[in-house]
């Protein structure tokens, strides 16, 4: 059994989620000698990603991820399409690099631009980039918010690739670690960087997808890109945490509408009109928020 079988048979009953709320966090003893003794494992092994080999570097317990290279298989299926005649490639919420990796396997000829708050994510990131020699592609350390310049990252733990600076996402986990990043505009950001071209922005960053989406509303009026955009289940225990992801969910589409945009669900291909719409299942809650007019 792969790999990948695994973490979809775990997946499917939302073990990990619940192992992840009660486990996966400094505040936990178990879990936090656990995590001590697993930055003694730092090695490098190469994986193969739509017929391209790369080194992929595990540093300290961090990269685990990025050796599942079947996770999300539709990623790829898009990016051949959209990037077929290369371009601009915005991640927001570049992780440990599972999508920059997919990119570069597609089109090593494309620009990517990461952008990642939490900086152990980023020093990997790094240090990825330079161990397979990637060419046109950055990294920053920063976040994206519409209206704010300084964001409360919350984290389970110093590495925690799950972190979030949306308030009211989750309200079961258990956080132990609050970091403060910088933050700009995706607007500001694009123009600060000079950038000539935005040909498609990945959105996935817990929560905080339509923030940003609205903070790049410039950029998309102008480049008309396609989205790629996470949009997690709106269903929660929490009323609370329900309602934020219904108004999310609701913005998001509003914010389509208004730049005659489509929403269809990158799995199923069923088109989003309303948000009863939207998955229930974490299986199939990645979106392309696609321009009218484009076929």
């Amino acid at each position: 059994m792969k790999a990948v079988d695994i973490y979809r048979f775990f997946h499917r009953f939302q073990l990990p989620h619940l192992f992840d709320r009660y486990f996966i966090t400094d505040r936990n003893i178990l879990f936090r000698w656990a995590l001590r003794f697993s930055h003694r494992f730092s090695f490098n092994r190469t994986t193969t990603i739509n017929g391209v080999t790369f080194r992929t570097p595990v540093i300290k317990g961090t990269g685990w991820n990025n050796l599942i290279v079947e996770h999300e298989s539709w990623m790829s299926d898009f990016l051949r399409e959209a990037l077929k005649d290369g371009g601009t490639f915005i991640d927001v919420g570049a992780n440990t690099g599972q999508t920059l990796l997919k990119v570069k396997s597609i089109n090593e000829e494309v620009e990517y631009v990461g952008i990642e708050p939490n900086p152990v994510c980023v020093e990997y990131l790094k240090n990825l980039i330079e161990l397979n020699q990637l060419s046109n592609a950055r990294v920053f350390g920063h976040a994206l918010s519409r209206d704010k310049d300084i964001l409360n990252l919350k984290l389970r733990y110093s590495e925690d690739q799950l972190g979030t600076t949306t308030e009211n996402f989750r309200v079961f986990t258990r956080y132990a670690i609050e970091v403060k990043v910088p933050a700009v505009t995706g607007d500001a950001f694009v123009t600060d960087h000079k950038l000539k071209q935005v040909d498609v922005i990945k959105l996935d960053i817990e929560g905080g997808e339509s923030d940003v989406l609205q903070s790049f509303r410039k950029t998309i009026e102008q480049y008309r890109p396609s989205i790629i955009c996470e949009v997690t289940p709106l269903q929660s225990k929490s009323k609370k945490v329900e309602r934020f992801r219904q108004e999310s969910a609701q913005s998001i589409l509003q914010f389509c509408y208004e730049l005659d945009y489509l929403v269809i669900n990158l799995k199923t291909q069923v088109s989003v009109h309303v948000i009863d719409d939207f998955s229930k299942s974490l299986e199939s809650c990645n979106y392309l928020l696609k321009p009218n007019s484009k076929e």
